[in-house]
């Protein structure tokens, strides 16, 4: 809100006040540092903020916990999702070190397959953005792209919409199924946090505790499906840049529960050996669990500074800011748990190979954070050696093990590729008069990069970082009150409606055609346009199915 908002914000933040702390698994560094200032501040005048916590898989530090109750179980409602029918099944994978990660995604598809059909929306959660994307594929070969949709955290917030707008209603608790229709989803870390969303059969990479009870809560949610399955699946020569021992002391204890099948084609769910994981039967599981090995289990903290009553008073001089002003960053996400990240936009209408040469068309129309990706620096570096000389291509890099989670691990590049990357260049953008083109070596925390479009590396699911298609520029479709009603009357703009709502895409194409037309004969009309942008865009042509193509309507229009 701003520096000068800061000391207001700290008066309504700081006093009297309830924070909430939604999916606190997630947020176990900040806490550690909330719970520290609260501490320091425990005499001052004045009544202290009330913490509350709220997750499905609490720490084992945490005090005070409302849990499940008696009543509970026998309530009517709680009841029925409290006893909801589930079965777990564990599967490992045999292979190679070089060709685990092909058997898992295999394996993964597989058993999607095996608990899909007519009238069942089947989950399959993947650790990686890499795993993810290749079982993505491995589905759309065998089905129908109308049956698969890829959901991960690595997605330009404007295409997450459409993807919402368009999936969200057969996904979501209580969506009615369609008998005749099949659907798989295939996600990331994403799918344990925030979202509604209720499967008939769920197929998971074995990883951290609170990762497989996250997404256990995805299953048949309502406890309305009757028996549902989830298989857990596990590659022993597949390293895990995400959980590490964690998913092992984790499988450990899974396989307790239910003895592992090898994985092969032909084996039936039958064949699996099986756990009931109802989440009043998990609940009673998991707290059987001796306190150390859970800890394990949950995987290594990253190290959070002690918060320092002289860090906290700085912080308390609100405005003007301290000098210095220490970084918040490391209280909040701890030291070692994440790589810096940057945001990074593609642009459609830029020319040539130099990022200076682009400023003033950039400027023009500012990007902002809904048409970017944010991406750490290490994989953004990556995709960079793929195509030193800054004109793109397929990727030649080794994929990096990317997930949605802070806690997920640098790769490091090669002498060679450190070179290829350091020889491409982004543009930097600042604003006016401080936006520069910069090297993978001059990239920093924060940056917000942009790129060609026809450079590839981003498709409507997200990071692709091996893809050589080029990119849909989504600006036009971003913005509103944070940067006014723009759109740039080009190609640029066709090609984006066409891929986010093509129902329009006639009617655009003629809107764009009738400007350009009259800009070389310099004439402009207008109420011609205006007209014709009406037609374009009413209401009987407009997807009911996309809020998003809606907003943008109502956006055009208004410009």
């Amino acid at each position: 809100m701003g520096e000068r908002m800061r000391s207001i914000d700290a008066a309504l933040v700081g006093t009297d006040s309830l924070i909430v702390v939604d999916e606190a698994h997630l947020s176990a560094p900040f806490l550690t540092t909330l719970r520290d200032a609260l501490a320091i501040n425990a005499s001052a005048v004045g009544e202290l903020p009330t913490v509350v916590t709220m997750s499905a898989s609490p720490d084992s530090e945490d005090r005070d916990v409302h849990g499940i109750s008696r009543a509970d179980e026998e309530h009517a409602v709680a009841s029925v999702r409290l006893l909801a029918p589930k079965s777990l099944h564990t599967v490992s994978v045999s292979s190679s070190g070089t060709g685990a990660a092909a058997a898992t995604a295999e394996a993964l598809t597989y058993w999607a397959l095996q608990l899909g059909g007519p009238g069942k929306v089947i989950g399959v959660v993947a650790n990686t953005v890499a795993m993810a994307r290749e079982v993505f594929e491995l589905l759309r070969g065998e089905m129908p792209d109308k049956c698969c949709v890829l959901l991960t955290g690595r997605v330009r917030p404007l295409d997450r919409e459409y993807l919402l707008a368009a999936w969200y209603p057969r996904i979501k608790s209580f969506a009615e199924r369609d008998p005749e229709a099949e659907l798989y989803v295939v996600a990331t870390q994403t799918i344990e946090a925030g979202a509604d969303i209720d499967v008939d059969g769920l197929v998971t990479q074995a990883g951290s505790l609170p990762a497989t009870v996250q997404r256990l809560g995805r299953l048949n949610r309502l406890g309305r499906r009757g028996e549902s399955h989830a298989v857990v699946v596990r590659a022993e020569k597949l390293a895990d840049h995400v959980y590490g021992p964690a998913a092992d002391e984790t499988w450990a204890w899974l396989t307790k529960l239910a003895e592992p099948k090898a994985h092969q084609r032909g084996l039936a769910l039958g064949a699996l050996a099986l756990a009931g994981v109802s989440p009043s039967r998990l609940r009673g599981l998991v707290k059987a669990i001796p306190a150390a090995q859970q800890e394990r289990m949950r995987g290594q903290r990253p190290y959070v500074l002690v918060l320092s009553d002289a860090a906290l008073s700085a912080w308390a001089r609100t405005s003007p800011a301290p000098d210095p002003d220490a970084p918040v960053a490391p209280y909040l996400h701890g030291i070692g748990a994440a790589g810096p990240t940057v945001l990074m936009a593609w642009r459609g209408d830029l020319q040539g190979d130099d990022p200076q040469e682009w400023i003033a068309n950039v400027e023009r129309m500012p990007p902002i954070a809904d048409e970017a990706i944010e991406i750490p620096i290490s994989a953004l570096r990556r995709w960079l050696a793929s195509f030193g000389n800054g004109k793109g291509g397929q990727s030649v890099a080794p994929a990096l093990a990317m997930s949605d989670l802070e806690s997920e691990r640098a790769d490091g590049l090669d002498e060679a590729n450190e070179a290829a990357a350091s020889s491409a260049r982004l543009l930097r953008f600042r604003g006016t008069d401080e936006s520069e083109a910069v090297c993978a070596a001059d990239i920093g925390p924060g940056d917000f990069l942009i790129a060609k479009s026809s450079w590839g590396g981003c498709d409507r699911y997200g990071w692709n970082p091996g893809s050589p298609i080029s990119v849909v520029d989504v600006a036009d479709f971003a913005g509103g009150s944070r940067r006014g009603a723009v759109v740039r009357v080009s190609q640029t703009l066709v090609n984006a409606v066409r891929e986010l709502t093509p129902e329009l895409t006639q009617g655009i194409e003629g809107f764009v055609s009738e400007i350009t037309a009259d800009l070389d004969e310099e004439i402009i009309d207008n109420k011609t346009y205006q007209r014709i942008l009406n037609e374009a865009i009413r209401d009987d042509k407009r997807p009911a199915s996309s809020a998003g193509a809606q907003k943008a309507c109502e956006f055009w229009r208004a410009g």
